[in-house]
């Protein structure tokens, strides 16, 4: 016999002996594993430098508006 005959009986085998195994119901799927939870790394935020120029008051931001009548 060549070789290819074998290789081909021997494909056609393992297909069948897969779908008589899947139709009576003994391959089960594999489960996915449960997802691990990841770890968070907080990073620190820089403290901003405190100067003169940074701390303005609330009233100085704002644009004067005219009083309505």
């Amino acid at each position: 016999m060549k070789l290819r005959t074998i290789g081909l009986a021997f494909v056609a085998t393992a297909f069948m002996a897969g779908a008589a195994l899947a139709q009576s119901g003994t391959m089960q799927p594999i489960p996915n594993p449960p997802e691990k939870a990841k770890a968070v790394h907080h990073k620190k935020k820089a403290k901003p430098a405190a100067s003169a120029d940074t701390a303005k008051p609330a009233d100085a931001a704002k644009p004067a508006t005219p009083a309505k009548k």
